[in-house]
């Protein structure tokens, strides 16, 4: 696993905590041997946008998101998230989550069922950036019987919507010309042809913070 610290490593440990009824608790453990974090900064660690020193982005790269979108994620399943580092030494997060055990098919079955459901189908993915719009097309060669085709923004969908027939929508927020949200509203709307008004659209996005009220003043990449 990559790291952003000049040297070093970063560990991945994954183990099960408890087990309580029908739910058991899972413990991830990521440890890095990177710059570490002053103990007067750590309360703050996990607000947007923060960072231990303010030349670590020149340094390091990164905006102070990642710890801010672990805390997101993990209040969202309910979970805890601890952090413990010393400076020059590295950092140690602990996150503890809940989850219910699968009483499904097994994965290889439900794999095999989606892929019959996806058979024949088209599929239009919406995204911007380049590398993201690789490693989709890459998982979807995968997919055996279905066709797939890409547009950079809200606008060119809507184009490829009136222009060609599709079953299935996977769509990135954070687009420029428009986003995601705008996207998806105008193919409600029709503007996309009235065939796809009722399309699936699934969201593909790495944002977990909410909608902004004006979202054309704040245009990003997703």
């Amino acid at each position: 696993m990559p790291s952003n610290s000049p040297s070093g490593k970063v560990k991945l440990q994954v183990s099960q905590f408890e087990e309580i009824g029908e739910n058991q608790q899972v413990t991830f453990k990521i440890s890095d041997t990177g710059i570490g974090i002053k103990p007067e900064k750590l309360d703050r660690i996990f607000e947007s946008f923060i960072q231990e020193q303010l030349d670590d982005k020149r340094k390091f790269g990164g905006f102070g998101l990642g710890l801010c979108i672990v805390k997101a994620l993990t209040d969202l399943y309910q979970g805890s998230v601890a952090i413990e580092s010393k400076p020059g030494v590295g950092t140690t997060v602990d996150v503890k989550l809940t989850f219910q055990k699968a009483q499904e098919e097994p994965f290889e079955s439900i794999k095999k069922n989606a892929k019959t459901i996806l058979k024949g189908k088209s599929i239009l993915v919406v995204e911007d950036n380049p590398v993201n719009q690789l490693v989709i097309k890459s998982i979807l060669r995968k997919w055996e019987g279905i066709t797939f085709d890409f547009a950079g923004h809200g606008i060119e969908a809507l184009d490829r919507l009136n222009s060609k027939s599709f079953d299935l929508i996977l769509m990135d927020l954070q687009m420029p010309e428009m986003d995601g949200y705008e996207a998806t509203e105008a193919i409600r709307k029709g503007q996309g042809g009235d065939r796809h008004t009722n399309i699936p659209i699934i969201a593909v996005t790495a944002d977990t913070t909410e909608k902004k009220q004006n979202p054309g003043k704040h245009r990003g990449h997703g």
